[in-house]
């Protein structure tokens, strides 16, 4: 795969983020597992899910869970900070890649993964 061909494929799974959080139809596991409010389990999923989670992902996540004021990058950054404090808890760190987003390693997805009942 050629890098042009990489970034469509990146491209088309960020427009995919929205969709996916709208329907919130699962949001209750990682929300239950996690003792975590459901925008921040929305988050957990995302970091489950995705390899990588940026900057429109996170707005995405914001807004399907009523969160309507001006998004800037603090408000992205509170919800990271928030969501690494619960998975603190549970040995899991977020790795911030720094023009990119964040992600988590396989060794925490497996652990969410055995938490979620996935």
């Amino acid at each position: 795969m050629n890098q042009q061909q990489e970034i469509q494929k990146l491209r088309e799974e960020l427009l995919n983020y929205k969709s996916i959080f709208d329907t919130g139809n699962d949001d209750h596991r990682f929300s239950t597992a996690f003792k975590a409010p459901k925008q921040l389990a929305a988050v957990i999923k995302a970091l489950y899910l995705f390899p990588i989670v940026g900057y429109n992902s996170l707005i995405a996540i914001a807004d399907s869970h009523g969160h309507t004021q001006d998004h800037d990058k603090t408000y992205v950054r509170m919800m990271i900070y928030r969501t690494r404090k619960i998975l603190k808890k549970y040995g899991i760190e977020i790795e911030a890649r720094p023009l990119f987003g964040y992600e988590i390693d396989a060794k925490a997805r497996a652990k969410i993964k055995e938490m979620v009942g996935d």
